[in-house]
């Protein structure tokens, strides 16, 4: 799609967003560059699934300073789901109509817009609310977390639909099970586990939420059997994105850098106003505050989980561990948007760079800025 400033940068971000935030109608995850489908019903699959975050005004203050265990609200969710049925496929930057899974009517907005059979009285219909619902709970679209979270809820889909290799799933699984180890191996000493479970047994099982070993581990730390498997699978996606932080790095750098530099300084400054190009710097300054924040919260959640396993491994304080375990799907949701948006945002500035002509023309360094902002933005406005 080429790149206009027409286009609204929310919309943008909902088109043109990573792998993490957006599932496209056409390749997404297959690996293979063909048609992406989870669904039964064709316009369900010729929509754009999206992430989009609503951190609140609170959320946001608290980001200015070091986030803590009492940060974050018990459920955790800061971000939603929406769909968005472009009027035109081939051009989906015109407009279209989004709905969001999360809102009172969706399902019968749903029946309206494509006839969907909401009251589920057919396999096809209970699959695709199913997965919607399924999608809904997770903080971003990423292959790894959507087939352990299909697995979890046991829904099949075709092979080849969703590839995540064999390398990437040893490597998060092996940060997991390094994370977990020295508290298995502590909580053994204190005798807290099952004498039938063993730390063998369930650093092997570390991968099933609802393992008995896992069980047994998530009830040593006085976490009700009900919530179990929701906490290993935030521990799970706490260590994938934990993962993707550190892939992606060489990602990201550029960006941090180009809002550093004199890049945002257009080479036509002599045609606007002061006040104009304030204004861009009041955005540059904007995003780069943004960019800090992510980094320095995702990295508060693995010090607060550090903290509580130094509690408990070096002084039989086993405290913060378990306050950290009852909010980790609190984390993992907070950690998601950190890791993704700052993903995001650096794609939209490769894409900028690249479609961008000239670059360092006032109106590019503009609509690149508010494209970086929407990507890095604690709440994104409805489209």
């Amino acid at each position: 799609m080429p790149a206009t400033k027409a286009i609204n940068p929310v919309l943008y971000r909902v088109l043109q967003g990573s792998s993490s935030t957006t599932l496209r109608p056409f390749g997404n995850g297959s690996g293979k560059g063909g048609p992406f489908r989870i669904f039964c019903n064709s316009a369900l699959n010729d929509a754009y699934v999206f992430k989009f975050p609503h951190f609140d005004d609170r959320d946001v203050r608290r980001r200015e300073a070091a986030l803590t265990v009492g940060d974050l609200p018990q459920d955790g969710r800061r971000i939603d789901t929406g769909l968005f049925f472009p009027d035109d496929r081939i051009r989906p930057e015109t407009g279209g109509v989004a709905v969001y899974v999360g809102q009172r009517n969706f399902r019968q907005v749903l029946a309206e817009l494509i006839g969907l059979d909401t009251r589920a009285d057919t396999d096809d219909a209970r699959h695709d609310l199913e997965m919607l619902d399924t999608l809904n709970d997770l903080p971003s679209l990423d292959p790894f977390l959507m087939k352990a979270a299909f697995e979890l809820r046991g829904l099949s889909l075709a092979d080849g639909t969703i590839v995540v290799t064999d390398a990437e799933t040893k490597a998060i699984r092996e940060t997991l099970v390094q994370r977990i180890g020295p508290v298995i191996s502590k909580a053994f000493i204190h005798q807290v586990l099952s004498p039938t479970a063993t730390a063998a047994k369930i650093a092997k099982e570390v991968w099933n939420p609802r393992s008995e070993q896992m069980m047994q581990f998530c009830m040593a730390f006085r976490i009700p059997v009900g919530e179990a498997p929701q906490v290993i699978f935030a521990l799970q996606g706490m260590s994938f994105y934990e993962h993707l932080l550190a892939s992606t790095r060489d990602v990201t750098a550029p960006l941090a850098k180009y809002l550093r530099e004199e890049a945002t300084k257009p080479n036509d400054a002599s045609k606007y106003h002061s006040t104009e190009l304030a204004q861009i710097d009041t955005i540059r300054q904007e995003c780069l505050g943004l960019l800090k924040s992510h980094l320095t919260n995702a990295s508060r959640v693995f010090q607060l989980y550090d903290e509580g396993v130094s509690a408990f491994v070096g002084h039989d304080r086993p405290g913060p561990l378990i306050d950290f375990l009852r909010l980790s799907s609190s984390f993992y949701w907070s950690l998601g948007h950190c890791v993704t948006s700052r993903i995001n945002a650096a794609l939209v500035l490769q894409d900028s760079l690249r479609s961008m002509r000239p670059a360092l023309a006032f109106a590019n360094i503009e609509t690149t800025l508010q494209r970086i902002r929407a990507s890095l933005a604690p709440r994104v406005d409805l489209i």
